[in-house]
């Protein structure tokens, strides 16, 4: 069935609520759109009717009529449409900056932002201020909004930072619900298909590893793979990293990351590249954690670089605070292998989620206010 969205089913519940013959005027003047927008959803919408025991009979001069054909049928149709095939439509700032990111990011072609107006129900102008925010988010990823008159915007730069971008400001941020059962609905425009099926193969070649993921790291995980393979569905793949080919595959990072592409591949028939690869690699040596018990010390474990570096950080902190933990070897592992993926973050320019951060300064900010008013 096509897709139904809002307006549609505005429609429609004022052709069920009126019973009687409506206008274009009328019907534009209700749903705040132009009589030739309100045109072109009644032809769509009658098209989906048609197959589902109704039409809509237009009589020159006079309107539009709702003609129930089969009872049964549209009365089913109805009970489905309003209750499971409704498309989310943006309604808060930050979801409306989401979904006109997430639209020209996963476009080809060009975009009017006329366009955008009607499908996000907001003023033409309402959507060149967030256009501002935008592009302000794209520049941040090093891409650019390519304006053509008469054509629209689209965006030009390189899939690694669409990606990037897509992952960061392209997706809302649940909370309280399992993430699955939001990027899984397949009536948005936020779907992600098979994310269920991405985070079990993650979890089937971690467990009992080498490396250990948090339930959020393997959230943030899924939803990369997820995108990375929605995009390579579209035929955009990964052409280029920053990053030698000869320094990834020698990790065992990329055996793991072989292994969940190789297995979603065979299970979804889909060829993953040698980059997308790559690109997994760089994921989990962004997130993962590296098992301590595979080592015999703290040292080999974050390399003596890092850990010279955390030793000095905990000793000046001890120093200072008048404390004696600069010497606890678990002090140093949690620490250390925190700094390690960060750097890694840093060096392969990803960024992650992280759905505490709220949270963790509202701690803080309790915690600051404690400690001043002691002070006093």
């Amino acid at each position: 069935m096509t897709k139904v969205h809002q307006r549609l089913i505005s429609i429609l519940e004022e052709f069920l609520e009126e019973k009687s013959m409506l206008n274009r005027a009328f019907l534009a003047s209700r749903l705040h759109v132009s009589t030739k927008t309100i045109q072109k959803d009644i032809k769509l919408l009658n098209d989906i009717l048609e197959e589902h025991g109704a039409k809509i009979e237009s009589q020159r001069g006079n309107g539009y009529e709702l003609e129930i054909i089969q009872t049964k049928k549209f009365e089913d149709f109805c009970v489905n449409v309003f209750q499971k095939q409704t498309e989310k439509i943006p309604t808060s700032y930050e979801e409306r900056v989401a979904y006109i990111l997430h639209r020209i990011l996963t476009t080809d072609g060009y975009v009017k932002l006329s366009q955008l107006a009607e499908e996000i129900y907001v003023s033409k102008s309402t959507v060149n201020l967030i256009m501002k925010d935008v592009t302000d988010i794209c520049s941040r990823y090093e891409l650019q909004i390519e304006k053509r008159p008469y054509y629209g915007i689209r965006i030009v730069g390189e899939e690694f930072n669409i990606r990037s971008c897509l992952s960061q400001y392209g997706l809302p941020r649940y909370e309280h619900t399992p993430f699955h059962e939001n990027y899984e609905q397949t009536d948005t425009y936020l779907s992600l298909p098979h994310i269920s099926l991405i985070r079990s193969v993650i979890l089937k070649y971690i467990e009992g590893g080498t490396i250990y993921l948090s339930d959020i790291e393997i959230d943030n995980l899924s939803i990369h793979i997820a995108i990375a393979l929605k995009r390579c569905r579209d035929d955009h793949y990964i052409q280029a990293l920053h990053v030698e080919e000869s320094e990834l595959i020698i990790k065992k990072e990329y055996k793991i990351a072989k292994q969940i592409l190789g297995n979603l591949g065979a299970e979804l028939k889909l060829q993953f590249p040698e980059e997308e690869i790559l690109y997994v690699t760089m994921h989990l040596l962004s997130t993962a954690v590296t098992a301590r018990d595979r080592y015999e010390n703290v040292e080999e474990l974050l390399g003596k670089d890092v850990y010279a570096f955390m030793q000095h950080i905990l000793f000046k902190v001890a120093e200072e605070r008048n404390l004696t933990f600069y010497y606890d070897e678990e002090l140093l592992f949690g620490f250390g292998v925190h700094l390690k993926t960060l750097l890694n973050r840093l060096r392969y320019k990803l960024n992650t989620r992280n759905p505490l951060l709220a949270e963790v300064k509202k701690i803080i900010h309790m915690l600051l206010k404690l400690q001043f008013s002691l002070e006093i």
